[in-house]
């Protein structure tokens, strides 16, 4: 079935269609809704975060029409879209990169940070953020390397065990000394441990070395595992089965000193970028679902790989690229209990603009239903997809209006939206 929701039409009506014959028509106007969240300016998604209330907290970036400076906007909804609380916070030239939800209950923020911006920072850092569900501030630190004077840049925020946040992502060339000088080192694999009471921990690992473009969209902590054990989940250049330097996907398991070694799970075929891991249920076991695009510039593709974390390693379940009649980079994942997975996407249109693009796929990874979110002439963007308590499935992003850009939430029933 196939759908697409133009912004004209969004808060009236929408049309269904069967993906086998295409002309079976079901109104699904009453199982979802299209809300715009932002100020005077342009305003931008970038993550979502949701509570088990099915509260959501949404991050993205603010711009006025008249000033350039990026700020990070912070809003926070109830289960049906209305605004309990909504602010700018950090400082100027900071862009969000990821939302959770602690232990307690409490948001933590990852922001990239530009020296240009931020005066007496000298090189690009990371800012972590907690603060409460009612929008206080509670702690703020500013990650940055002062012995390599490596950039680094924050992906995600992971809370483990003993309550310390690890933070993955990527540092500009220095950290880690590249002995291969065939290609220039562009960027290293990064680790940084922030303790309970947000100081900096000692560790800050860059990986094996050996890759001259690495990335960690997220790690993972084995659950029952002794020692502890972890895993990252991103794509790098590592060389891999002899297939020399090509971006791939890439799984790195660290024991409990942060101490890598290679797992042997990285697909193999065409070149592959990462955008979003997540940890799912599979069976009776704990799985990974890690999500990107493969593919050249002008035709890419949907790529992801299921992984299943078994008592030593990880295995992995599938790998497959969804095919799209267009161009398309998946931004996100997310699975619901009855096994299905969603996967937000950026597809390319023939004005060269992009629409949201999502797809509903089973638990083995077919296709199962797609929808398409957007303005009819704008330039729309994939934020996130999350799975709500009451099944719900909350579509994030950003629209194009006449002149300004705003966060869009789009909430879709599954039994009305991809019913057969």
């Amino acid at each position: 079935m196939t759908a697409r929701i133009s912004l004209m039409a969004a808060m009236l009506t929408a049309i269904l269609l069967s993906c086998d014959t295409d002309i079976n028509v079901a109104p699904v106007y009453e199982t979802y809704f299209t809300k715009y969240y932002g100020e005077d300016g342009n305003q931008s998604g970038v993550d979502l975060a949701v509570g088990d209330d099915g509260t959501m907290v949404m991050v993205g970036t603010s711009q006025s029409q008249t000033n350039p400076i990026t700020r990070t906007f912070i809003v926070k909804v109830d289960p049906h879209g209305t605004v309990l609380w909504e602010r700018q916070m950090a400082g100027d030239n900071e862009v969000p990169v990821d939302v959770e939800l602690d232990s307690r209950n409490d948001i933590l923020v990852v922001s990239n940070v530009s020296a240009t911006g931020s005066g007496s920072i000298p090189r690009a850092s990371i800012r972590l953020t907690r603060i409460s569900q009612s929008g206080t501030g509670i702690d703020s630190l500013i990650i940055t390397d002062d012995v390599t004077k490596a950039e680094l840049f924050g992906t995600a925020v992971t809370e483990i065990t003993d309550g310390s946040l690890i933070v993955t992502g990527y540092a500009g060339p220095g950290l880690v000394e590249d002995q291969n000088l065939l290609r220039t080192d562009a960027q290293d694999l990064m680790i940084i441990k922030v303790d309970p009471n947000f100081a900096l921990a000692p560790e800050l690992e860059a990986g094996q070395g050996g890759e001259h473009i690495g990335n960690i969209v997220k790690l993972f902590e084995s659950q029952g595992s002794v020692p502890q054990r972890f895993y990252t989940l991103g794509d790098s250049d590592r060389p891999f089965r002899g297939e020399g330097f090509k971006q791939a996907f890439e799984v790195l398991q660290w024991n409990e000193f942060f101490v890598s070694a290679p797992t042997g799970v990285a697909p193999s075929g065409d070149a592959q970028s990462s955008s979003e891991a997540v940890v799912m249920p599979i069976g009776l076991q704990r799985g990974y679902v890690l999500v990107g695009s493969t593919g050249q510039d002008v035709f890419k593709q949907i790529f992801m790989t299921q992984y299943i974390d078994g008592q030593s390693d990880l295995s992995i379940r599938f790998s497959k690229v969804i095919p799209t009649p267009r161009s398309a980079e998946g931004v996100s994942v997310a699975y619901s209990d009855e096994g299905s997975m969603f996967v937000l996407a950026d597809e390319l249109q023939d004005n060269n603009n992009h629409d949201i693009y999502l797809v509903k796929l089973g638990s083995d990874g077919a296709k199962e239903g797609e929808m398409r979110f957007g303005s009819i002439e704008g330039d729309d963007q994939a934020a996130a997809v999350r799975v709500l308590p009451d099944h719900r499935v909350a579509v994030f992003g950003t629209i194009e209006l006449e002149t300004q850009k705003k966060m869009m939430l789009t909430l879709v029933s599954p039994t009305g939206t991809f019913s057969e």
